[in-house]
């Protein structure tokens, strides 16, 4: 059984973990040849190393951590892991599928439609294979609901509803309650890093729409406030309603 050498690309978004430890369960096992965050991130004054990995490193096994991440593609990897925020997708997947390099690119797949046109095209040009990681897609649970309205067991959907509730995103699962300030300094709060409720939590809800309904959206009205994140330039709350040729369907998140 063949065993793949991963690379992988930025720290910034929590779910390397998840892919990690999924990709560490594979029968054949995993080489991990290299890892390189990319910026924006915070240095380490001795040594200008990423502190984004420098935290990484105290829960996973990283392996050696590289400068830039150009220096991982002459390592050859069959599969890269790009972890980078969402304004930072378009230009490492397309570089890295220049070299025909199998990408995973973390949610959402692009910071905008014009990021997503050009990755698209970069994979048709590539002899490489573009995926976009949903965490959702990993659980049993939500395999088994699609196969179930996919075959009409369950009747013919004509609605279909994703509701995201209230959260603080990583840090919901108890432990330290990071202070304004804090959260101000994550890039799922800057606009121009691609970050806000609307681009992340709608966007499980248009892609298990989908999913669900076996069929692309005809059209789509959203909206989105800032109601209780007076310290961010992002939407803290969001809604999307997209009809469908049979359907409808209502996203919201928080």
């Amino acid at each position: 059984m063949k065993k793949y050498r991963i690379a992988i690309v930025g720290f910034a978004h929590m779910h390397l973990s998840m892919l990690m430890k999924a990709f560490n369960r594979l029968p054949g096992g995993v080489d991990w040849i290299g890892c390189a965050d990319v910026m924006p991130y915070a240095p380490d004054p001795f040594d200008s190393q990423s502190v984004r990995i420098k935290a990484a490193a105290q829960t996973l096994d990283l392996p050696r951590v590289y400068a830039d991440y150009h220096e991982l593609i002459g390592l050859q990897p069959d599969i890269a892991i790009i972890c980078t925020d969402n304004r930072s997708h378009g230009d490492v997947v397309c570089t890295l599928l220049q070299h025909s390099i199998h990408t995973i690119v973390e949610k959402p797949m692009a910071f905008d439609l014009a990021d997503g046109l050009r990755m698209v095209r970069a994979e048709a040009e590539s002899q490489a294979t573009l995926v976009i990681n949903w965490p959702v897609v990993w659980q049993p649970s939500f395999h088994l609901a699609q196969a179930l309205t996919r075959q009409g067991i369950v009747g013919e959907p004509l609605r279909f509803q994703y509701r995201n509730p209230e959260s603080l995103g990583p840090f919901s699962h108890g432990g330290r309650q990071p202070s304004p300030e804090d959260l101000k300094k994550q890039w799922w709060y800057q606009a121009e890093r691609g970050g806000g409720a609307m681009l992340d939590y709608c966007g499980y809800g248009c892609l298990l729409a989908q999913w669900f309904l076996q069929q692309p959206g005809k059209s789509a009205y959203g909206l989105k406030e800032n109601m209780l994140s007076p310290f961010a330039e992002v939407e803290d709350y969001s809604t999307m309603t997209v009809r469908y040729d049979r359907a409808l369907a209502i996203f919201e998140g928080s």
